[in-house]
């Protein structure tokens, strides 16, 4: 058993964390800290990496990494497709990343319609990485993308 992190806003501390994911790639942690507004990666010994979306995320919930089903036939490096995907809660959409840290994609927006969310709270892949479902608490529904 091992802990790791500790209260702050530094690297490697975390307020709320609420969501994780382990990229299948590098073994990196992907861990959602939703006070400190941002996404952490940690390598796979537990160390410091890098930080996404400081500035653009307002309590983020949850995270995970998954491959981007877009093929590239030309393409020798089979994990160039890898993607983070996060829900945001305060802002009402899902934002998809590339491997370093690019926004790619974000889609939803507040409302209670298809495609819109009120406070989505959590998001799951299905084993192809095809379907996002999108948890959304304030509505009560999921939504499948």
């Amino acid at each position: 058993i091992k802990s790791v992190g500790s209260e702050g806003n530094g690297e490697a501390q975390f307020n709320s964390p609420r969501g994780l994911d382990v990229s299948d790639r590098n073994s990196n942690v992907y861990v959602c800290v939703s006070s400190n507004n941002r996404v952490q990666i940690l390598t796979q010994e537990f160390k410091f990496h890098s930080t996404l979306g400081i500035d653009l995320f307002r309590y983020p919930h949850d995270v995970k990494v998954t491959r981007d089903r877009v093929l590239v036939l030309d393409d020798s490096d089979p994990y160039r497709d890898y993607n983070i995907i996060m829900s945001d809660y305060n802002n009402h959409c899902v934002y998809v990343f590339n491997q370093e840290g690019e926004q790619i994609h974000k889609f939803g927006k507040e409302g209670q319609g298809i495609g819109e969310f009120y406070c989505p709270w959590g998001i799951a892949l299905d084993n192809t990485g095809h379907i996002i479902v999108v948890c959304d608490k304030n509505t009560n529904c999921l939504q499948f993308f």
